[in-house]
């Protein structure tokens, strides 16, 4: 998901010099999210009780932005399984980079997909479902701007199960400790409930933010 309103509103005033031009980055809190954020930072269901809080980050716990690229077009994506190979010429990827696939017919095709076995003309990518058949239509790939987290985040322990042991599939960074502005948002590569007990601990690299 790209930025919200807030965040993209506020880098343009401060690059352009106009409305508030002294934008300066906040203390970023994570948090989490069992519902899908929308542009504005709404549609959000946070977690309360049960010793929930947001975590707080400073930006050496974060990776430098990696930039992303321009669309470039898909001569054919086969599959085997869930494993889908495109094939782009000399498309420039590396291993483990995010690239946006669209405008394939099967919607398994599209989406947002970390790649692998990078070769010069092909790479692979993880799909949720088998479409059962090689992709038609007219796909594209664009490599996306990406910033993931460089040190682990660590919510405290639960002491009662969160948000009624809904399956967690969202995080968000704010600006604040409680209410406050969300400024980026995106999907975890792996949905779960946090239980009574449970420490919600996120390894280096799993949080994932793109921007378009």
């Amino acid at each position: 998901m790209s930025g919200t309103n807030y965040v993209t509103a506020k880098l343009l005033d401060h690059l352009l010099g106009s409305g508030t031009r002294n934008y300066t980055s906040p203390t970023v809190y994570v948090a989490l999210s069992s519902t899908t954020p929308d542009e504005s930072g709404g549609s959000v269901t946070e977690p309360s009780g049960g010793s929930y809080a947001r975590v707080s980050t400073a930006g050496t716990d974060w990776v430098a932005a990696v930039q992303g690229g321009v669309t470039k077009s898909v001569s054919s994506i086969t599959r085997v399984g869930t494993t889908a190979t495109a094939t782009s010429t000399a498309h420039g990827y590396s291993n483990g980079d995010w690239i946006k696939i669209s405008g394939a017919t099967q919607s398994q095709y599209n989406g947002y997909f970390k790649i692998q076995n990078v070769t010069t003309n092909t790479f692979d990518y993880i799909m949720t479902s088998d479409p059962g058949g090689s992709a038609t239509g007219s796909p594209v790939c664009r490599k996306v701007s990406v910033v993931k987290n460089n040190n682990p985040v660590t919510f405290p322990t639960a002491t009662a199960d969160w948000l009624a042991a809904a399956n967690l599939t969202y995080f968000l960074l704010y600006d604040a400790l409680t209410s406050g502005n969300a400024l980026i948002s995106g999907a975890l590569q792996v949905a779960k409930p946090v239980l009574n007990g449970d420490t919600a601990t996120f390894a280096a690299g799993s949080l994932v933010a793109l921007m378009e």
